[in-house]
């Protein structure tokens, strides 16, 4: 038998009018989405051009260092604890990166510090005993310098394992690994928020240099070869301080200065 064409016409135009309204159903939503999509998108390009950038230069070892029960070169806990800055502060929206001791790129802030304690505790009493016994601890200091390497803040701050770490206690150099951690995560909450603590007060001419007085960074020395200024530069750029614009217009600058 066969279906006589008032009655399929009749179902083309149900159908039609129920995609029809699932369309202004859908509408809205789709319209939302759109919106949601959009604003996510601002956020995020908003936050790339307004992030700061610093540059953390690897940790020396403060004079006087106490050292006890750690066996690694305490120069390899330097450079662990300035990654952990960067870390920190890449966590919290900041560009940064790890330079090594006595470089200067160009960045907003500089930070400096060293190292003026490791303890390595006592595995046995962490693995036997527990209960805080034969924790380590690790103490860093250092200097947060702005434009005019003017000192924008000071901080120190001091770490020690809790409780039972690791398989037998820990190796004492791996628990001093983890105390080193959580003093870079520290000192990067300070920076990020401007409050500074447990540092020595900062002197009138470190706060207040004089006119005339800013020091320039390394990039721009005369006595540095225009060979390594070029590498420097290109070594911003891949860690991402540099835009390629910001790029062109530095390179350009050295070479016409040959």
């Amino acid at each position: 038998m066969g279906i006589s064409l008032r009655r399929l016409r009749c179902r083309s135009m149900g159908y039609a009018r129920s995609v029809h309204a699932n369309h202004l159903a859908r509408g809205p939503m789709i319209a939302s989405l759109v919106v949601c999509a959009l604003s996510v998108m601002l956020r995020v390009i908003a936050s790339a051009e307004s992030s700061t950038t610093a540059v953390i230069e690897q940790f020396s070892i403060g004079s006087g260092i106490e050292v006890r029960g750690y066996d690694d070169p305490p120069e390899q806990a330097g450079l662990h604890l300035a990654e952990a800055v960067a870390a920190g502060l890449r966590k919290r929206g900041w560009q940064a990166a790890v330079v090594g001791a006595g470089e200067r790129p160009d960045a907003q802030f500089l930070i400096t510090g060293r190292i003026t304690k490791i303890n390595g505790g006592s595995r046995s009493k962490r693995a036997i005993l527990g209960m805080g016994t034969g924790h380590a601890s690790f103490r860093a200091e250092g200097e947060v310098r702005g434009a005019g390497n003017r000192v924008v803040g000071t901080f120190g701050d001091e770490r020690g394992s809790i409780g039972r770490v690791g398989y037998g206690g820990g190796s004492n150099e791996f628990v001093v690994g983890l105390c080193v951690d959580r003093v870079g995560d520290d000192i990067a909450e300070m920076i990020a928020k401007g409050r500074y603590e447990g540092g020595r007060p900062i002197t009138q001419a470190e706060a207040l240099p004089a006119p005339g007085s800013v020091t320039p960074s390394r990039e721009d020395s005369p006595s540095r070869s225009a060979a390594e200024r070029l590498r420097n530069l290109d070594s911003l750029r891949d860690q991402g301080l540099l835009t390629d614009k910001e790029y062109q217009e530095k390179r350009r600058q050295i070479i016409d200065g040959l």
